[in-house]
This record gives C-alpha cells, sequence and structure tokens, in this order.
C-alpha cells in the first residue's frame, strides 16, 4: 500500500473486465508470481488470494493495479525476505498492469486481524505505482488500508493458492473495521487526486457501514445512487467507466466526503466491541 499515489501518467481506463475476462499477459503474469511465491515459500505458503477489481469484475486494462495478499505459516527472516522481494519487483518480473500491491501476513495475524495488522512483506511494484518495499507496518503512513484489505479481501478474495479466503483469514471486528474506514476516508479527503476514486471509496465506507458489507466499489456507487445518493456519486460513476466524462466538480465532492466522514465519525463512536466485518468463523490452521 502506498500513502500517496504515484504521479505517473497512464493510458485510458479500458471496459472493466472479470478474472477470466483478463487479458493473457495479466493471467500469466499473475500465473508466474504465483509460481515464484511458490517456489520460494514452499509449503510454507498456506493461501495467496487475487482481490480488489481483477476478483470481482473491476479491473480496467491500463488502468487497474492487480491486488494479491498471501498468509504464510510462519515469520520470514529478513534475508528470506529481500530475496523474495527482489524476485518479484517489476525490473525482474514485469508487470503488465499499472502495477502490484502485495502483501504477506503470518497466519496468526491473518487469522485475527488487527489495527494495525503486522505483515511479512508489503510490495508495491510496476510503472505506474512508485516502488515500495516495507516489512514493518509501523513505517507505514497510512495502516488503515491493511485492515480494510484483510476485511475485503476476505469477503472477495479469489484463490489463486489454498483454501477460501475465510479458511485462512479470520473476520476483522466491526469497530476496528469502521475506524479503518473512516480514516480512508479522511486520507482521500486530504491526499487523493483522483476524485471519483475518492467519492467511490467514501460509498463503499458507507455502505459497510450501513450494510456490514464491502465489495467493489462500482457496486457500491450503484447502491447509493438507488438509494437517492449524492449526484457526484453519479458523476464518479460515469468517470470511472469513461475517461471522456466530465470531470467532478470538488466543491461537490468535498461536500460528499465530509458527509460520510461525519456519519463513520458517528458510527465508530457508537459502536462495541462485540460484531465483526464480513463472513464469520475462520477455520484452524
Amino acid at each position: 500500500r502506498l500513502a500517496q499515489p504515484a504521479r505517473v501518467p497512464h493510458p485510458p481506463a479500458g471496459p472493466a473486465v472479470t478474472w477470466g475476462e483478463l487479458p493473457a499477459t495479466e493471467r500469466a503474469y499473475v500465473g508466474a508470481l504465483t509460481g515464484r511465491l511458490q517456489e520460494s515459500l514452499g509449503p510454507d505458503l498456506l493461501g495467496l488470494y487475487l482481490f480488489g477489481s481483477a476478483a470481482y469484475g473491476g479491473y480496467r486494462p491500463g488502468r487497474s493495479d492487480l491486488d494479491v495478499q498471501g498468509v504464510v505459516r510462519r515469520a520470514l527472516c529478513a534475508a528470506h525476505k529481500r530475496a523474495l522481494a527482489g524476485r518479484l519487483l517489476h525490473a525482474s518480473l514485469p508487470c503488465p498492469a499499472k502495477g502490484l500491491e502485495l502483501v504477506l501476513y503470518r497466519a496468526e495475524v491473518a487469522a485475527r486481524p488487527s489495527a494495525p495488522p503486522p505483515f511479512e512483506i508489503n510490495l508495491n511494484t510496476g510503472v505506474g505505482v512508485a516502488e515500495r518495499v516495507g516489512f514493518d507496518i509501523s513505517a507505514e503512513p497510512a495502516a488503515h488500508w491493511f485492515v480494510l484489505d484483510l476485511a475485503i479481501g476476505r469477503e472477495t478474495g479469489l484463490p489463486l493458492v489454498g483454501p477460501p479466503p475465510e479458511a485462512l483469514i479470520g473476520p476483522t471486528p466491526r469497530p476496528v473495521a469502521l475506524a479503518a474506514a473512516l480514516e480512508s476516508v479522511r486520507w482521500h479527503r486530504a491526499a487523493e487526486r483522483d476524485l471519483s476514486n475518492a467519492v467511490l471509496n467514501a460509498a463503499r465506507a458507507r455502505r459497510f457501514a450501513r450494510a456490514g458489507r464491502w465489495g467493489p466499489k462500482d457496486a457500491a456507487g450503484e447502491w447509493e445512487v438507488t438509494r437517492g445518493g449524492a449526484a457526484v456519486v453519479v458523476a464518479a460513476l460515469a468517470a470511472r467507466r469513461s475517461p471522456e466524462a466530465p470531470a467532478l466538480d470538488p466543491i461537490a465532492t468535498a461536500a460528499y466526503l465530509a458527509e460520510v466522514e461525519e456519519e463513520l465519525h458517528a458510527a465508530v463512536a457508537k459502536t462495541d466491541p462485540g460484531p465483526v466485518s464480513g463472513r464469520h468463523g475462520v477455520n484452524a490452521i
């Protein structure tokens, strides 16, 4: 995960596609990535999951990242982490998408998500992202993204290795997920340059707060629209689907984000530690 999107040009978005419709280059890349992780980790790689847009039909060639998270049996030594990261960087394994965002967690961390969840490796690489390799969650400037990725990945992850994600990734406590969602909206208000992305992420956070489920940003935007949501959400959906759509109004965007932030702040304030986000339970490892 990155604290700030990279300032790099990228081509216009293509139409959204599902995993089965991904271009052959992306599918081959995911296969090669999976193979390198299996070669390096062997039986310690318990599960590997594609999530984000490529897993649930929102992937847009030329604009979308490939999001992958994995679960390993035990902690990796520093030398192993560095060697593995080197084999996965764009210079060694060119990424055909805008970028790869890969995070590996120990099994006990994935089974009981916390805030922030310590990881073994956090790797961002590709022509459209600022390259980053991290081994310490405390060095991450926006750790809430890791909380959200685990919660969302548990519900929507596509297995590349191992069992379904809910077998290894435990439910994120609702207060933890809501607090992370609140921080994500605040981050977007302060740092996001893609206004449509900011609006649709806020819509997804609001849907989780109200309906208790995650999912694609587009689906969250459509949910918001069907409930009589702000016109800026309609504009965000149009901008996400076509590079020729009109730009979003910054004032309307700021107002919508402030509205969602206020709602999430109220939800966090009244939440007790009992409920959890997503599907319940995690199997013994």
